[in-house]
């Protein structure tokens, strides 16, 4: 009998290493950089930042992980060919392009789109594997310590997922970036009065911001975390409350620019080791695309 088990876990965002010096609030004499070229989507509620195009597209993630698990199924399979349920499978990790892992890290946005799908718990990325307990007893020997699957390794700047082996300090620089510029924007004076606007409107309509006290993080309460929970509607009527507010301000594109200003810097610090890292992502790609169609799966 087969199940669905998870594959990957994407637990949370990327906790940066202390590739800078510890962050600091700005004082009223620190020269803050100028705000710009951060990428806001407001057709599919997505926003990117100058580093990500260092890292892996959402499209090219899915392609390297769709190649790492049909790696894994001919592990297992004994290298022989994949099954029917095990291609269905592998083109559902193909196909699955409903999570963006920062799109709420800034709080709701995008009000429209937001009551269109309802999506508020854009938290994970696991379509999981289709195998058998027998197989799953044996799937330590086909993980990512397998050369044939760990060259299919995620290179993504902004969860706890990096490439491993010998290429892990060039992969991780680029996480390490977009997690110090966040860190740095969310101490950044301009960032502050921003989340103040949208908080003090989100609690002009009626409801609780969560951590209203710091100004850093507040955010709406849309009554998950309460002892008896809440509903569906009522917690996307609250989100909604939320982006409505940030849209009407343009929260989002400029808090966006401003992590993307403090980028800036680092990628100039940093750039012949980020062309090499990128250079490392295009590999994968080709890789895991020609694995793909070869195996006709593309």
């Amino acid at each position: 009998m087969r199940a669905t088990r998870g594959f990957w876990k994407v637990t949370g965002l990327f906790v940066p290493m202390l590739l800078m010096a510890a962050c600091q609030t700005p004082d009223s004499s620190t020269t803050l950089p100028t705000p710009g070229g951060g990428m806001v989507n407001w057709d599919n509620a997505t926003w990117a930042t100058p580093v990500d195009a260092y890292a892996m597209s959402q499209q090219e993630l899915r392609t390297v992980r769709a190649a790492a698990v049909a790696a894994t199924y001919e592990c297992l399979n004994g290298q022989s060919a994949l099954s029917s349920a095990q291609e269905v499978n592998v083109r559902s990790w193909l196909a699955d392009a409903r999570w963006s892992p920062q799109r709420w890290l800034f709080g709701f946005w995008q009000a429209s789109w937001l009551s269109q799908t309802g999506n508020i718990d854009d938290t994970g990325f696991d379509v999981g594997l289709v195998i058998s307990d027998e197989e799953w007893s044996r799937i330590d020997q086909c993980d990512n310590n397998n050369p044939g699957i760990a060259v299919f390794d995620a290179v993504a700047p902004n969860v706890g997922f990096f490439g491993y082996g010998q290429l892990s300090a060039q992969v991780t620089l680029v996480g390490e970036i977009w997690g110090e510029s966040y860190e740095r924007t969310k101490v950044d004076s301009r960032y502050l009065a921003l989340n103040e606007q949208r908080n003090a409107c989100t609690i002009a309509k009626g409801y609780v911001v969560a951590h209203a006290d710091d100004r850093s993080d507040g955010y709406v309460d849309t009554g998950s975390r309460s002892p008896n929970g809440a509903s569906a509607e009522a917690r996307l009527t609250a989100a909604l409350a939320e982006a409505q507010c940030a849209d009407d301000m343009d929260y989002t594109r400029q808090a966006v620019d401003i992590m993307a200003g403090y980028q800036q810097q680092l990628i100039s610090e940093h750039e012949a080791e980020l062309v090499a890292v990128r250079q490392v992502v295009d590999d994968r790609v080709t890789k895991a695309t020609q694995t793909l169609h070869e195996a006709g799966l593309l």
